[in-house]
Parts: structure tokens; C-alpha cells; sequence
């Protein structure tokens, strides 16, 4: 019998990654970061430097990966829909019931997505991707509630 591991690349155990949903924003609470400057290649692992949604790549693009055809992409338009929604609350151009429903409509996306990968990949990484990507909603919620 073989033991099949649903470790995929971008798996860290102790001393990779933090895991932890405040490493996606900087000091000031925004929720996306520059990214990293020309040259610094993995610079971003360990430090700053990433968007969120490269940090978000990177921490789980490996699952999605090994389930095969279409996964991986399935999972970068769900990143790419997150911040898009971030952006479209954090813009000065739109009203706020606007705002607040494209967050909303985010977060029914990550539920519907992580309802159907709950099926094929291990709880913890589903669980662990559903928080961090509300974490990142969330946050852009309460500086659009706070900001008006």
C-alpha cells in the first residue's frame, strides 16, 4: 500500500512560511503589498515584498496543482476575484453599497469553491485557505465600513 501525501510543494512545515493570516498585510493594515522590486528573486518567501495574492499562490498553488487538469487555474481566478474585489472596495471611485456587495460576492465565491475542493483536498488546507481569504475580505470590509 502507498502512502499518498496531500503535501504539495508549497507545504511549510516548522521554519518555512509563516502561516499566519497577518503576514498578507504590512504594517498599516492594507491588504495588498507592493510586489517584490527586479532582482529580488525569492526575496518574498521569507520577507516582504509579495501581494497577497502571490503569498496566497504560493501557500496553496501546490495543492491545487496535484489535483491536475484545470485545478490550479480554478484556483488562481478565485485569487484573482479577491483582488479585484479588494481593489474595487478600496477604490475612491465607488460608492459603498458597491463595495460592500463585491466583498460579499467574494466571499460566496471562496464558500463555493471551497465546497467543491473540500472533496478532493485534505480539511486543514481548505479550512486554513476559506480563513485566510476571509481574513483578507474581512479586513478590506472593515476599512471600507471604517473609511465610508
Amino acid at each position: 500500500m502507498t502512502h499518498v501525501s496531500h503535501a504539495g510543494p508549497c507545504h511549510r512545515g516548522k521554519g518555512g512560511v509563516n502561516s499566519s493570516p497577518e503576514r498578507l498585510f504590512d504594517g498599516s493594515g492594507a491588504p495588498a503589498l507592493s510586489g517584490p522590486a527586479a532582482g529580488d528573486k525569492g526575496q518574498g518567501r521569507v520577507g516582504g515584498g509579495w501581494t497577497a495574492y502571490e503569498r496566497l499562490l504560493e501557500r496553496y498553488g501546490g495543492f491545487f496543482e496535484e489535483l491536475g487538469y484545470g485545478c490550479h487555474t480554478s484556483f488562481r481566478h478565485l485569487l484573482e476575484q479577491v483582488e479585484t474585489a479588494i481593489d474595487t472596495a478600496t477604490s475612491d471611485d465607488v460608492n459603498l453599497l458597491a463595495k460592500l456587495y463585491v466583498l460579499k460576492s467574494a466571499k460566496s465565491s471562496v464558500e463555493v469553491v471551497a465546497k467543491y475542493y473540500g472533496r478532493f483536498l485534505p480539511k486543514t488546507v481548505v479550512n486554513n485557505l476559506r480563513a485566510d481569504l476571509f481574513f483578507v475580505l474581512e479586513r478590506a470590509e472593515e476599512v471600507v465600513v471604517r473609511l465610508g
